[in-house]
Order: structure tokens, then sequence, then C-alpha cells
């Protein structure tokens, strides 16, 4: 485990000036939305303070690309993997790393939207109005659901990104065209393991997300208005898990070759 902790740490610190430096681009887009406060339309800078999080997923793409970019450049990646240092660690790190980062991001994006809805008093109080109507139970649940789709996201989008590149550096021409063809092959293949997972765990209770109905003069929990097959959902677990298997292959091949 020593081994695995270091080489997280070194990726991490190699992560260090993309993720200083969409930090400083989130801060600086809050405090602006942060003095806008009002003399805008109420609401809106709030609003606005969500595009930092539309946006991470594109960052996820480009620090998954660039965690073995680099290392491969320079030839480092044959070094490490030549050491007593398997490919699953070195895949693993690398994956924890970009996800590591892209949680932190995620916190602090939601923090200046935060900030922000409290600076508008009008929207806060009825925030706060709302949310001591609502039962807790609800309201976790939602939160809980909403952030760990959010967050499952972005692991998500590494692991396919990163099998796609992984993959396109096994051959020495016409890199980018298999980066491109393995990115839709994982795309397509977690598809098809959707509907295969729809059948094998079809048994598994599906996920009901319920509405809140909001009036005048009373906030309630509405009827379900939103069915998600859980069985499609642990077909998919079931294919990232595969294509994280298949990175730690092709890298295991890169020394064998």
């Amino acid at each position: 485990m020593k081994a695995f902790w270091r080489l997280y740490r070194k990726d991490l610190q190699a992560l260090q000036f993309t993720m200083l430096l969409f930090s400083v681009i989130t801060v600086a887009w809050d405090v602006f939305l942060f003095t806008r406060v009002g003399k805008w339309q109420e609401g809106l800078p709030f609003g606005l303070s969500f595009i930092p999080l539309a946006f991470l997923p594109l960052w996820v793409v480009w620090d998954a690309i660039q965690s073995y970019r680099s290392e491969w450049n320079s030839g480092s990646i044959y070094l490490m993997l030549s050491l007593p240092t398997s490919g699953w660690k070195l895949a693993l790190s690398k994956l924890a790393a970009v996800w590591t980062s892209f949680t932190l991001l995620s916190l602090l994006s939601l923090s200046g939207a935060w900030f922000i809805a409290m600076r508008e008093t009008g929207l806060a109080h009825e925030i706060m109005n709302v949310l001591q109507q609502v039962p807790r139970g609800f309201l976790l649940s939602w939160a809980f659901r909403l952030g760990l789709a959010y967050w499952l996201s972005g692991l998500a989008t590494a692991l396919v990104v990163q099998a796609a590149y992984v993959t396109s550096r096994l051959v020495s021409r016409g890199q980018f065209f298999v980066l491109l063809g393995a990115f839709w092959a994982s795309a397509y293949g977690l598809l098809r393991l959707g509907g295969l997972g729809h059948y094998l765990f079809g048994w598994v209770p599906d996920l009901e997300f319920t509405a809140l109905e909001v009036g005048p003069e009373h906030v309630r929990v509405a009827e379900t208005f939103l069915v998600v097959d859980s069985g499609i959902l642990l077909g998919w677990a079931l294919g990232l898990g595969l294509l994280y298997i298949l990175t730690a292959r092709l890298l295991q091949q890169v020394v064998e070759v």
C-alpha cells in the first residue's frame, strides 16, 4: 500500500497547477457574481454560480489525459512499470488523483453558490422557508442522490477517457483516431451493458424520485414522478469495472511489449 500512496501523492501533485487554475477562475467568477447581487435580477447571480460545475466534466477529460500524457511523453511510464509497480496500482493512483481533484473543485463551486445564495437576502429567505417545511428525509435523499450522481459521473468520465487514451498509446500511428474509436467503443459498450444489466439485475428495487409541491401556504411531497432502473445502473457499474481492469492490463502490456 505504501507504493500506491506514493504514486497517488505524485499524481495528485502533478494536477496541482490545473487545480489551482480552475480554483482561481471559480473564485474570481464567484466574486464577480457576488458584486452583482442587488444589481441584477434576483436569483440570476445564484443561477450563474453553477457554471463552473458545468465545465468540470470537461476539466476531467483534460486531466484524465494529462495524467498519462506527460509521463508517456517523457518515458517515465516505462520506468515505473519496469519497477515493482503493477499496472493496477498505476491505473488506480491516476484515477484516484483525478477523482480527488474533481471532488475538491466540486465542493469549492458549491460553496461559492451557497455564499451567493445567502447574499441574496430575498432568495435566501425563500430557500430557508422552504427547507424548514420540507421533510428532512426527503431533503437528505434528494441531496444525496444528486450529489452521488454528479460525483460518480466524474469517476465514469475519467475511467472512459483514461482507458481510451491508454489504448491509443499502444499504436505508433493514428493515435488520435484510435483515441476517438476507443472512446466510442467504451461508450457503446457501457450502453449495451446497461441493457444487459436491466435483465440480469431486474430483481433489484428501482430508484424512485418524488416531487415537491410548493404552494402559497404549504410545501408537501407529491407522488413519484421519476423511476430509475437500478439494473441499468448496475450494468454500467459492471462496465466501468471492466474498463478499469482493461486499463490496468494494457499498462502491463506496455512492459511486456
